[in-house]
């Protein structure tokens, strides 16, 4: 063990960013110099970390840097993008999901001013691969503060509750249904309120 009057040694530099999968393998062969952000080597230390601790997660994830608001995201991310996962990276959110930006503006704005937003079961229609889809989603935005301790971007959590939304609505309807149907013994007044 070194005692505290040895050199210190040097840190090897390690490839950025250290993550593995199809996302992080397209970043690091990304021409960022042509974006924004500018090359990959010259990131603030800020954009750097939030992207590590983003391509490392499980959940969809995506953060969003610079007031252009350049979308980087996961692997988990890229199977709610579905078609326009080909061409979203490094691209601004507002050209990547051009049909609900003005409606997830109420979210984002706050969180480039400093301030933590979210909501949960957000219903969004969605055209990732050329149709409308419904889903419902439970969205956290968080302010990434940059060296200077200005908000640099925003780094985003994604849920899909889709499925526990829907689940939710069947029981919702079935209680209704249960409800109206027990007073009645009427057999035809019984089959026009189910079909109603």
């Amino acid at each position: 063990m070194p005692d505290d009057h040895s050199p210190l040694t040097p840190i090897t530099a390690v490839a950025f960013p250290q993550a593995t999968g199809v996302l992080a393998e397209r970043l690091r062969r990304y021409d960022w110099a042509a974006t924004p952000l500018g090359p990959i080597e010259l990131w603030r230390q800020s954009l750097r970390t939030a992207v590590g601790l983003m391509l490392n997660a499980r959940q969809p994830m995506f953060v969003l840097w610079g007031q252009e608001r350049i979308f980087l995201y996961n692997d988990a991310y890229a199977r709610i993008l579905g078609d326009r996962d080909a061409v979203a990276l490094g691209r601004p959110v507002s050209e990547v999901w051009p049909e609900i930006y003005e409606d997830a503006r109420s979210l984002i704005d706050p969180a480039y001013a400093g301030q933590p937003t979210g909501a949960e079961n957000v219903r969004r229609v969605i055209t990732p691969n050329g149709y409308p889809q419904e889903g419902w989603y439970s969205l956290s935005y968080t302010p990434i503060h940059d060296e200077e301790g200005a908000v640099g971007g925003v780094f985003a959590a994604v849920t899909d509750t889709s499925d526990h939304v829907c689940t939710r609505q069947r029981l919702s309807c079935l209680l209704q249904l249960s409800e109206r149907l027990r007073a009645e013994s009427d057999p035809v007044e019984i089959t026009r309120i189910a079909a109603r």
